[in-house]
Formats: C-alpha cells, structure tokens, sequence
C-alpha cells in the first residue's frame, strides 16, 4: 500500500493564535475540580471572579459550566463583585479543568 505524503499545518500557512492575539471571547471554565486546589477552591473560585469580572469590561467571556447548580453560583458570585453579565455567556458543558487552552478544542487560521 502506497503511503500518502500529508502536509503539515504550518506548511500550509496555518498557525494557532497566540492567546494575547484579538478575539471574540475568552473561553474559561468555572473552577470545580477540588483536587487542582486542594483546600484552596474557594480562594480560587474568588480569583476566576475577579478575573472574569475585569475581562467583562472590555470583552465577551465564555463561561463553561458543570451543571445549573455551578451556573446559579458563577452568576451569584460574579453578581456580587458587580461583574456585567451581559458580556458572560454561560454552556453548561462539564470540563475536567477550568484552563481551557489546555483542554478544549482549538483552532487555526491562515
């Protein structure tokens, strides 16, 4: 059987954006996986709302989920540190992490 020559992405001119590159959104995950942070989630948690909360003010923020349950306490924590939740679109899609870079699909341009 005769082997066929693939050429590479990069080959073809496509690269992955760097991550201070523009963008549509910024894609994270709410934290949950008590076993990243041990004793430490809720220091965490107050960290990714910050984060967020700051982000909102310039940009989209795709926020991903576990469940309705981690949803209402995303929403109630970024409420409370008065972050605009008009620019946070909230999936309920379950992650095993919250740093999606290193997880999620990703995507190339030429």
């Amino acid at each position: 059987m005769a082997r066929v020559a693939i050429a590479k992405p990069a080959a073809l001119g496509f690269r992955q954006p760097a991550e201070w590159e523009p963008h549509r959104a910024t894609w994270l995950g709410w934290p949950h996986h008590e076993g990243d942070w041990p004793g430490k989630l809720p220091a965490i948690v107050w960290v990714y709302t910050e984060i967020i909360r700051r982000l909102a003010l310039h940009e989209r923020v795709s926020l991903l989920v576990q469940n309705e349950r981690a949803e209402n306490a995303a929403r109630g924590a970024l409420t409370r540190a008065g972050a605009d939740l008009d620019q946070v679109d909230f999936l309920r899609i379950p992650t095993d992490r919250a740093w999606l870079r290193d997880t999620a699909p990703s995507f190339v341009k030429s």
